[in-house]
């Protein structure tokens, strides 16, 4: 058991990761997500700042055995407050792109986005509840050098393709606009 926790444990700090680093190289985006999802206009620009922020303080949290158990409760309350999000756009018949991952994935909001979020709650529950697992212990180095690395790769690529977008967007205006 004390295994499978920390599998859990760093299989959710990586999705945080990825998810935040990942919302964070296209803040515009994720701002105009937060508004499909609900949030208020006023509202839009400072959640879509706070959201990644947040989502990588989880990912910090859940590392260190020391503070795996709060790390595993903001993230079931993060993926629970998901949840209710996805199932409020649901009951209304809305299904917009949830920018799950930034740039580097999104999908539409449907049934199986709500069964994945309340799975990964529960995952982030049972770490809060059971504790951290198997120690990382002296392996924490490793671990934070790996961490980095995926970290700046993947802010990379997510800020890469945002602006390969963008270029391929002003291309096809100038191309418009000679027509």
């Amino acid at each position: 058991m004390a295994l499978a926790v920390l599998i859990l444990r760093i299989a959710l700090a990586a999705m945080f990761l990825a998810a935040g680093l990942a919302k964070l190289a296209s803040l515009r985006r994720t701002g105009a997500r937060v508004r499909l999802f609900g949030v208020p206009e006023a509202f839009a620009r400072p959640v879509a700042v706070c959201l990644p922020l947040v989502e990588l303080a989880i990912a910090v949290l859940l590392v260190p055995d020391a503070t795996a158990r709060a790390g595993g409760a903001l993230a079931a309350l993060a993926l629970g407050v998901f949840a209710v999000s996805v199932a409020r756009l649901l009951v209304r018949g809305e299904a917009p792109d949830c920018n799950c991952f930034g740039l580097l994935h999104s999908s539409r909001v449907g049934p199986a986005m709500l069964c994945r979020n309340v799975v990964l709650a529960a995952a982030g529950a049972l770490v809060a509840a059971v504790g951290p697992g198997a120690s990382l212990g002296v392996a924490l180095a490793p671990w934070a050098a790996v961490v980095a690395i995926v970290a700046t790769a993947v802010a990379g690529f997510a800020s890469w393709r945002d602006r390969a977008e963008a270029r391929r967007r002003l291309g096809e205006l100038g191309k418009s606009a000679a027509d």
